[in-house]
């Protein structure tokens, strides 16, 4: 006996914008809902009625299977060719967002663990494996501008012999950044050298690292003075008391964590469906990432009135140099929806 293939045959291939933005819309509802399987959404016990009625199962799994962004037979050169289009479009509206006067470089992953031919290890971060992504952020959490570690060709070979692999990653994400001495970009000891300090310096933008190994600082933006003090739990005193703290150190503090910032929101509603594929992957982690600038922006928009300026999707967003606090941001992201019903009457 000899066992037969089983080919599926589907009623219809063809796509439009409309069905693609609800294949995204449903991904951002199983990120707040967060079942273990894909195909639960749809079972009759657990039934979610905004996904059931949007779409059926076996059309979202072709659509999400056969998701591209570019013709397969076209010549490439790039190893993010699957999804350039895609990450193009975002970051064009990430470099249209305004400029605060502290900004952060680090490092962000995209979870991932299937097949790919740049997937790296970080074991700092929350989630280890997977596509390692620069990112250029202000302090409350909003992506500026992004780039991915690809290999050997994410930066020019003539960058990485001057500089080193870091501090050439800061003089491409600080491409955008106005040359007005009024910037100051904050990274650690990955990012920096001297050279990369004096680079910076010549473009009228200022730096500060720190090395956590020694807790050693360097900066071209402050000194040491003038002196400020920090609160810090004392044994003998068994009470909080003032300590000594360089101004750069507390600068660095508050302006640096960005970027971690950023995982933190999209950890909160990310959707971790198992794919094999990474465009789809780079897809979904993009969706979550649009959603959370819109809303950090939207946030800024609220509390200044509704100042003139450009959002994510098209809405106001102010230039402010004000940092909204870890606790406001997340009353935002804060899950709200605990009941399956309070989804029967929304549109995807």
């Amino acid at each position: 006996m000899h066992n037969k293939p089983i080919c599926i045959q589907f009623k219809n291939d063809n796509t439009s914008g409309e069905e693609m933005l609800q294949v995204a819309g449903i991904h951002v509802v199983m990120g707040v809902l967060g079942y273990a399987q894909s195909k639960l959404y749809w079972q009759q016990d657990t039934q979610v009625p905004v996904i059931a009625k949007c779409m059926t199962r076996d059309r979202f799994y072709e659509l999400r299977n056969y998701m591209h962004f570019v013709d397969n037979t076209s010549e490439h050169n790039e190893k993010l060719w699957k999804v350039k289009p895609f990450l193009d479009c975002v970051q064009k509206k990430c470099l249209t967002l305004p400029r605060s006067h502290h900004l952060s470089v680090d490092e962000q992953m995209v979870p991932f663990s299937g097949k790919c031919g740049f997937v790296t290890y970080v074991p700092s971060k929350p989630n280890p494996l997977g596509l390692k992504c620069f990112i250029l952020a202000a302090p409350d959490g909003l992506v500026l501008d992004f780039m991915f570690y690809n290999g050997s060709g994410t930066v020019s070979a003539e960058d990485i012999k001057e500089y080193g692999l870091g501090a050439a990653v800061v003089k491409m994400m600080t491409e955008s950044v106005p040359r007005d001495n009024q910037h100051c970009v904050y990274t650690d000891r990955f990012f920096t050298n001297v050279k990369s300090v004096d680079m910076l310096l010549g473009r009228k933008i200022y730096q500060t690292v720190k090395d956590n190994k020694s807790v050693v600082i360097l900066s071209s933006w402050v000194g040491s003075s003038p002196p400020t003090t920090y609160k810090r739990r004392s044994r003998e005193h068994k009470k909080k008391i003032d300590v000594p703290q360089p101004v750069e150190m507390k600068l660095y503090n508050e302006n640096m964590g960005g970027v971690d910032l950023c995982d933190r929101f999209l950890s909160y509603y990310r959707c971790y469906i198992r794919t094999s594929k990474w465009p789809v992957r780079m897809f979904n982690h993009f969706i979550d990432l649009v959603i959370v600038n819109s809303c950090r922006s939207d946030l800024v928009s609220e509390k200044t009135g509704g100042a003139n300026g450009v959002g994510m999707i098209g809405t106001s967003a102010p230039v402010s140099t004000r940092k909204t606090s870890h606790d406001e941001m997340s009353v935002m992201y804060k899950r709200p929806f605990g009941q399956m019903d309070e989804w029967t009457e929304c549109n995807v």
